[in-house]
């Protein structure tokens, strides 16, 4: 028997890895090693950007005070949200999720990698004119895809956690003005406890068309 084409292998395999991942909302508190970390950052350093600008910045929160503080802000900002009627709507559509203003992740999990959008970067090269960046939040959307592949590809869980105004990080972190926060990725070992909301995902009739 004919060995499968290794290009249909790994596909396959890697699918295989992609579809396992969920978002999962109680960790263990299991540390996670620091370089295991830093290689999914770096993986997702390279990924595409508008002219090449790289317009991101990965801040990795793995000490426990400082977990604990994003926490307090962030639940702060949480509770905003639950109560405002203008979201009662984006609330409940949230339900079958069962997540409130509570985020005890934030403090309980292995580390935190805040990611964030620069809007100006410094040249790599001296032909670029400017220090603007082009396509900042497609190129950073790519990244973290990127980034949660690897983390996924490792064997850890994660989550995405976007609570708005994300501002306070920019303190809590002592990031630069020029920083924007704009994702929260969760990440660490996942409870076995946890129970996972029933979801499905679209079949594949509806999301590709083939030409």
């Amino acid at each position: 028997m004919s060995n499968p084409c290794p290009i249909l292998f790994k596909s396959s395999e890697f699918l295989n890895v992609i579809q396992g991942r969920r978002s999962v909302r109680k960790f263990l508190d299991i540390p996670v090693a620091t370089q295991v970390l830093v290689d999914a950052i770096k993986v997702a350093s390279w990924a595409p950007s508008g002219a090449n600008r790289q317009p991101w910045h990965f801040t990795l929160v793995e000490d426990p005070s400082t977990k604990k503080l994003i926490r307090q802000m962030a639940e702060e900002v949480e509770s905003e949200f639950y109560s405002n009627e203008t979201n009662e709507k984006w609330v409940e559509d949230l339900r079958f999720l069962s997540t409130n203003q509570e985020k005890a992740y934030l403090e309980k999990s292995a580390a935190l990698i805040i990611v964030s959008l620069k809007s100006k970067v410094t040249p790599l090269e001296k032909n670029y004119a400017t220090k603007r960046s082009y396509y900042p939040k497609e190129s950073i959307g790519i990244a973290v895809g990127f980034l949660l592949s690897a983390l996924r590809y490792a064997g850890l869980a994660t989550l995405t956690h976007t609570p708005q105004p994300m501002n306070f990080l920019n303190e809590v972190l002592d990031l630069d003005k020029n920083y924007s926060p704009y994702m929260i990725v969760v990440v660490g070992h996942p409870d076995p406890t946890y129970e996972y909301p029933k979801i499905e995902r679209r079949p594949e009739d509806e999301i590709l068309k083939i030409i």
